[in-house]
């Protein structure tokens, strides 16, 4: 997919064809911005997009802070490793809520964590290059991409040596959002999700900060580290 930033209109521009695809595309947290912008990233092993949020009466929107986004450096500091508890937030198919906005939170840990490209790519984007992705065991449902996956608020740890068990409290870091449903080949859902990994999105709001310096709609964005 493709897209271009035009400086007098801070919209993405979408070639032909390209509108068909938007709903293949995962879905990023809104990011605020003082002025309207979209950002979708083509990257042949990467399949993230920003979406600008507008204002919505009556919303109470969440954001977190670019510090929050792991990169592989953090997520070695945070002692992210295969087993460790994280979650999600999204939409249940038939009930999003009647009045209220009803999200459904779920748990798991994470499967597989890998630098290796290998996930088959969606047919329907025209892409042939395998992806990258982390492994979440995770009951995910079709309409769930996009998710934020998150660290758990409680995490536990072994230490190697004694044997000795400890719990630490961390606030909801960002590991990646999820981008694909896997299936069995014997049918239904092996109750795993991919995930786009969160050094990714960190390159993807530092595009979206540099397309908006560069458009001339104020001060340079200051990203924290």
């Amino acid at each position: 997919m493709a897209g271009e930033l035009d400086a007098g209109n801070p919209h993405v521009q979408f070639d032909e064809g390209d509108q068909e695809t938007c709903d293949s595309v995962t879905r990023l947290i809104p990011i605020t911005l003082p002025q309207p912008l979209v950002m979708i990233r083509d990257q042949p092993r990467v399949d993230l997009a920003a979406v600008h949020m507008p204002n919505i009466p009556d919303a109470d929107p969440t954001s977190l802070s670019y510090s929050m986004i792991l990169d592989k450096a953090k997520l070695r500091e945070q002692q992210v490793h295969v087993g460790t508890d994280v979650f999600t937030v999204g939409y249940m198919f038939g009930y999003g809520g009647l009045n209220l906005n009803h999200p459904i939170t779920r748990f798991g840990k994470v499967a597989l964590l890998t630098d290796e490209p290998w996930l088959p790519p969606d047919p329907r984007t025209g892409k042939t290059a395998l992806e990258e992705g982390y492994v979440i065991e995770l009951q995910n449902v079709p309409g769930l991409s996009g998710a934020p996956v998150m660290l758990s608020s409680l995490q536990w740890s072994v230490d190697p040596q004694s044997g000795a068990i400890s719990a630490h409290t961390v606030p909801p870091l960002l590991i990646g959002v999820i981008k694909d449903l896997l299936g069995s080949p014997a049918g239904g859902s092996p109750g795993v999700a991919v995930i786009e990994t969160a050094d990714r999105v960190r390159e993807l709001v530092r595009s979206i900060a540099d397309a908006y310096q560069a458009a001339g709609f104020g001060p340079p964005l200051v990203l924290e580290p």
